[in-house]
């Protein structure tokens, strides 16, 4: 047994401590021959053969850092801890990691950033591993509370096609599969003609009709340098000037929406989903509809004001 936890502490202090200094490495050592490359994949196979045999990852998940492994995409062990955390974090064994932190932290063989990165991992991995596992029965608590009665039939099966298709980790993967329900977009537009009469049109669709814009007016002119957004809601007119930053949006044309929306929906918002501490994408929910998506940990909201 002591064995095995000695094993099991070098094996994590060798992913996360030595990824801390990989750029030095990489900075000071000449290219390496091929017998060195080899020499290093060797390794790394046996790392990740150490990863599946303490359970730390899945068979699934071993499978996908050994295919990065032999396409050359992990070629040290920096970039193999960068794998883990992209494809493979959701899905470790949540009970390791919790057990590593507290362990290491009060011998002090664990800074505060490695830390923290286990509490995060040791969090996530018991969300996703819920959300995978009840796929089905959450896309038809989705039904139940009408989350999904303005898309036709063909829009949710194109939805469940997608899903069919994916690994999902998150409830807001499945959220996103679907038409005019999670609305997400780059803040860096793309569209240099009418950016904000598009994400306003595309709010309205997201609201089930709840959020009904007519004679939306986009002001963005990318030659003049200026923008704004209008429309009416019930016969009254909102508007507002926004800030021109290139092709940049300005957040306070959500803020338009925000007041149009309380003004005239008297049940219902659009939130904002979190991911951490990063926005997915925004949701038009019932207060209903909040409190059972929140009931059962499928959403993160900012809290109330």
């Amino acid at each position: 047994m002591l064995n095995v936890k000695l094993t099991f502490r070098t094996l994590v202090l060798s992913l996360f401590l030595l990824s801390t200094c990989a750029t030095i490495v990489q900075a000071s050592t000449p290219p390496q021959s091929n017998s060195m490359k080899s020499h290093q994949r060797t390794e790394l196979i046996e790392i990740a053969k150490k990863l599946l045999v303490y359970k730390i990852l899945t068979e699934q998940d071993y499978q996908i850092l050994m295919d990065q492994i032999n396409q050359g995409n992990v070629s040290d062990r920096a970039s193999l801890l960068d794998v883990m955390s992209r494809q493979a974090e959701r899905r470790l064994n949540p009970d390791l990691p919790q057990q590593a932190f507290t362990e290491y932290v009060f011998v002090g063989e664990l800074g505060e950033a490695e830390v923290n990165r286990l509490k995060s991992i040791a969090k996530q991995l018991k969300e996703a591993g819920a959300i995978s596992d009840r796929i089905q029965a959450i896309l038809e608590r989705f039904e139940a509370i009408s989350l999904l009665p303005h898309l036709t039939p063909q829009q949710k099966a194109k939805g469940k096609q997608k899903i069919a298709r994916q690994y999902i980790n998150s409830s807001y993967e499945l959220l996103a599969a679907f038409d005019d329900l999670m609305i997400s977009f780059d803040w860096e537009t793309g569209n240099l003609e009418n950016p904000y009469q598009a994400l306003t049109e595309r709010f309205a669709s997201a609201s089930r009709g709840a959020f009904n814009p007519t004679q939306i007016s986009d002001g963005f002119d990318l030659d003049k340098g200026v923008a704004g957004l209008s429309f009416f809601v019930n016969g009254v007119r909102y508007s507002t000037k926004l800030k021109f930053d290139g092709d940049w949006l300005d957040p306070e044309f959500m803020t338009l929406i925000d007041r149009a929306v309380a003004e005239t929906v008297s049940d219902g918002k659009f939130y904002e989903l979190y991911d951490g501490s990063s926005v997915e994408g925004y949701l038009f929910l019932t207060s209903q509809q909040r409190q059972a998506l929140e009931a059962e940990n499928l959403v993160k909201l900012a809290p109330e004001k």
